[in-house]
């Protein structure tokens, strides 16, 4: 191990400090011996080869001027394998450009904790680790950052990235510009992520998923699960993925400006929806399938919700409503084409015998300048409600057309537009303004200031259906592809 004090301005600019100092490292023993000596304003540098049976604890705070690195000198030509457990507990700590494969890990668990503030995993690679149960990272404390890592090949139960929430604070943590492939898992356990879970249900995470690219995320009906309240997910793509993104439970979470696009496959599904106050806002679906088993669901799901509090989870610190109540949801915007079975299912998974008690059905729902095009049913409902607010939504090409009322059937033509297929026609020209709507809409209330951006968003559209979406710079947010996101190597 070679420790070189240069000029920290001089490299990589970590620091205004005078002095920082470099590691170059060759194996685990070595890479031990820099993590304690170093300190905040350090970089560990790793050469190429493979570290085994990698084990660490990092509780250094440092500063965003002064953090603590370890970067693989070629990113991708380092192998971390064998039986890891990593603990990433300060702040500011950074890992970065490591192929993490070929595990084989002594005990179950979470094979990363990134907890303590401001942390960063990027540019890394996760594929079929080991097969022991437990997530690849799981997220705690506040303001820690996922990105441009890629995930695959997982066979075991546990999600890749586990989020748990504090009770009294939000996480704000970020996910983004990652890449997430899953092979079928065949129980429970194999979805992308989990953001919260029962007990955390009214916690506000404050988690934002963008530019995530899920391809062929197979692992388990919900690629996400969303057990948190106040997350939005924005500008990530689902592509060719059995499942869907799961509002399972929680309050006032948004999805918006996301694209959901299917290859004919059973089981590709768009947004299954439980819980209050959410804003399901401006995203693009095509060509989704639930199986036949399914045909009470949608692409977009609204779920029955159970009717009788169950102590025994109230007493454990769980939700006492296993699948709490479906209500004040918002569908704007979205643009729907090719569906099997229904677009919009209102009630699924209702069943008066259900052992699951799912035997409550959704309260009131706002579906507002939806844009269908093509599909066996453009409204699913168990029964209908006259509380359900539907206004200015625009069908064309449905098998079965229930004349529903706030639906207006009219003549579409499919038009190709920056590659992808938009239902156009003179006939759309009503629209109900989502700020008539602005009181009702509970998420807006937030204190959060990311909730600001999307009231903006939402007074700046003024045609149904999906608009595309653009960045600060004003360039298209088109579908993500392999290569927007991941790893740079």
């Amino acid at each position: 191990m070679k420790r070189n004090p240069i000029l920290l301005g001089l490299l990589l600019s970590l620091s205004s400090t005078a002095y920082s100092s470099d590691y170059f490292v060759d194996d685990t023993s070595t890479l031990s011996n820099a993590l304690s000596n170093s300190s905040c304003g350090d970089n560990i540098f790793l050469n190429d080869g493979i570290y085994s049976d990698v084990q660490f604890t990092v509780s250094k705070s440092c500063t965003d001027t002064t953090g603590l690195k370890v970067i693989a000198v070629n990113p991708g030509a380092v192998s971390f394998t064998g039986d890891l457990d990593i603990n990433i507990l300060g702040r500011y700590f950074e890992l970065s450009g490591i192929n993490f494969e070929n595990g084989s890990r002594s005990v179950e668990g979470d094979l990363i904790t990134v907890a303590g503030k401001k942390n960063r995993i990027t540019n890394n690679k996760f594929s079929d680790f080991d097969d022991k149960k437990g997530a690849w990272i799981k997220l705690q404390g506040k303001y820690n950052r996922v990105d441009h890592n890629s995930f695959s090949g997982k066979q075991s139960e546990g999600s890749y990235i586990n989020i748990d929430i504090a009770a009294t604070t939000p996480s704000y943590h970020k996910v983004d510009y990652n890449y997430f492939t899953r092979p079928l898992l065949g129980s429970n356990g194999g979805s992308a992520s989990r953001v919260g879970h029962g007990s955390m249900h009214d916690y506000n995470a404050r988690v934002i998923f963008e530019y995530n690219l899920f391809e062929g995320e197979d692992g388990e009906s919900e690629i996400v699960s969303i057990k948190s309240s106040e997350n939005i997910f924005r500008n990530n793509t689902f592509l060719n993925s059995r499942g869907h993104l799961s509002l399972r439970q929680g309050k006032r979470n948004v999805v918006i400006d996301n694209y959901f696009i299917g290859s004919g496959q059973t089981k590709e599904t768009g947004v299954f929806v439980r819980g209050e106050d959410h804003i399901i806002f401006n995203n693009y679906f095509f060509n989704m399938t639930p199986t036949a088993a399914d045909n009470d669901y949608g692409t977009v799901s609204f779920g029955a919700s159970t009717t009788t509090p169950d102590p025994a989870r109230e007493a454990l610190g769980l939700n006492p409503y296993h699948y709490p109540k479906t209500q004040n949801v918002f569908l704007i915007n979205n643009t729907i084409v090719k569906s099997k079975y229904s677009s919009i299912y209102i009630g699924s998974q209702y069943d008066i015998n259900d052992i699951k008690d799912r035997t409550t059905l959704p309260g009131k729902l706002y579906l507002l300048n939806n844009v269908i095009f093509k599909a066996d049913n453009s409204l699913g409902e168990v029964q209908s409600n006259p509380d359900h607010v539907f206004l200015n939504n625009y069908i064309a090409n449905i098998a079965n057309n229930n004349d529903t009322v706030g639906f207006d059937n009219v003549s579409m033509t499919l038009k190709l537009r920056n590659g992808i297929k938009v239902p156009k026609s003179s006939a759309i020209t009503d629209y109900e303004e989502p700020s008539n709507h602005f009181s009702d809409m509970k998420a807006l209330t937030s204190t959060w200031n990311e909730y600001k951006s999307i009231k903006s968003r939402m007074e700046n559209i003024s045609t149904p259906g999906f608009d595309f979406p653009t960045d600060s710079s004003g360039n298209l947010l088109l579908p993500l592809t392999r290569t927007d996101v991941g790893t740079t190597w």
